[in-house]
């Protein structure tokens, strides 16, 4: 599809995120940590926690790339991802703060069986290159832990105010 966009006679930016997080998130990774400290974990064991990783993208710094780009229409390929190189543990950690919760990441480079695998997990690490974003001027509205709060507020919020399901009986033909 790149580069189809590539050929267009109008200027289209293509612009690549990776693992985007931020409110309303059908599918947000951060459930993961959530539910985890909200049943009380605040120990955990990641494989390679401490270089493992793949790169958290804010919704928020994909919008500032996106306004960036209509306002200076071009041909592009630009990758969009929170600014530096967020490892699992600081990831995990930094969901865990947001919640208002202290926990520990444990590398568990022995794989251990017992040990989380992480949404971010990921060895080796797969970290976007986003220097041609800043070098049109992009200007990112934070970083992972300045960024991840409001989505974390967000599932926190959805958690708690959960009912537990009704109970389903079957018919049994009996009173």
């Amino acid at each position: 599809m790149e580069a189809v966009y590539r050929g267009a006679d109008l200027p289209v930016s293509v612009l690549r995120p990776s693992r985007v997080h931020g409110p309303g998130n059908a599918h947000p990774r951060e459930q993961w940590v959530v539910d985890r400290v909200l049943a009380g974990q605040r120990t955990f064991r990641l494989p390679h926690a401490a270089g493992a990783g793949n790169h958290p993208t804010a919704a928020a710094n994909l919008a500032a790339l996106v306004l960036l780009c209509a306002e200076r229409p071009a041909h592009r390929v630009l990758n969009s991802a929170d600014p530096g190189t967020p490892t699992a543990a600081e990831v995990v950690t930094a969901v865990a703060a947001a919640t208002g919760v202290e926990v520990e990441v444990v590398d568990d480079d022995d794989g251990d069986a017992d040990g989380d695998v992480s949404p971010w997990s990921t060895w080796p690490p797969f970290f976007l290159d986003t220097r041609a974003s800043r070098a049109v001027g992009y200007r990112p509205a934070g970083t992972h832990a300045q960024t991840v709060g409001a989505s974390v507020a967000e599932l926190v919020e959805r958690s708690r105010s959960r009912a537990p399901a009704p109970a389903r009986h079957r018919a049994t033909g009996s009173p």
